[in-house]
């Protein structure tokens, strides 16, 4: 089998030139565009980068046994244990698929946070493959619960039918995914949702883009429910909306897989 072209993420412009063209994102366009101008006028300590944020996680880190601990969450058994044959399935769906997308280290960590909280309503952005969709998908949906995604098409795909393929179709019914920016796709599904058990952080990456999204969707978290943003070495935009909600945060060490490396994770509990 041939090998599989690494990740290509694309750049502001190539992506600024994607929505362009798109008549129906142009609300997102005009957004990234404001963003990338204010971003450059965020005063200190507001914006600080990778180094920064780096430093910080380094220091308040503990195991993930130890943070579901922390957040007063048992410990379930874990997504590969529980469900063996949609792993393996879905590990050889990205193995022979053309493209590289992102991996599933995280799946264990979210599936036990769903199982923990016994949840039923959960909000995800960032899918990919759909790794972190389907551990949701396995917790949730013997529940009869409902997971809503938001996902844009990267730019830089050429098949944009992988997004959420490792999700088998028997699921889709739990399922509402979201093919548009966070911008857009979050207002959307949060007119319809009042109340949410759990929240999956992983699409813009930027400091405002992250600061818009946790101040939309931190409000219709239920109390005791929990907010997850992977990757949150990127910038500072975690740790300074952890102060501003005056929530303590829980950071967590994970090595991700494939492309993802390793990464920080961060989770907020709601009072």
């Amino acid at each position: 089998m041939p090998q599989k072209p690494a990740l290509l993420k694309p750049s502001k412009a190539q992506v600024a030139l994607w929505l362009a063209a798109r008549p129906r994102f142009w609300p997102d366009f005009w957004r990234r565009t404001k963003q990338n101008i204010a971003g450059r006028m965020l005063p200190a300590p507001m914006g600080q980068g990778r180094e920064a944020a780096t430093a910080w996680a380094q220091d308040i880190a503990i195991s993930e046994a130890d943070a579901l601990s922390r957040l007063g969450l048992p410990i379930a058994a874990d997504m590969a244990t529980a469900h063996q044959n949609l792993v393996a399935r879905a590990m050889e769906i990205e193995r022979t698929s053309a493209e590289t997308l992102g991996g599933g280290g995280g799946i264990n960590l979210i599936f036990r946070i769903c199982e923990a909280l016994r949840a039923t309503t959960v909000v995800e952005t960032g899918v990919a493959y759909g790794w972190s969709s389907l551990a949701i998908l396995a917790s949730i949906g013997p529940r009869s619960g409902h997971l809503y995604s938001v996902d844009m098409p990267n730019p830089m795909l050429r098949d944009t039918g992988l997004t959420g393929a490792v999700v088998p179709k028997e699921m889709w019914d739990s399922w509402t995914l979201v093919r548009e920016p966070d911008y857009t796709g979050l207002r959307k599904i949060l007119r319809s949702l009042s109340q949410i058990d759990f929240i999956h952080y992983d699409s813009d990456k930027s400091y405002l883009g992250r600061a818009a999204s946790y101040r939309a969707l931190w409000p219709r978290v239920r109390s005791g429910g929990v907010l997850m943003s992977d990757d949150i070495t990127d910038n500072t935009a975690f740790r300074d909306f952890a102060v501003e909600v005056e929530v303590p945060p829980v950071v967590i060490h994970s090595e991700g897989s494939g492309s993802a490396g390793s990464r920080y994770v961060g989770l907020l509990k709601k009072p």
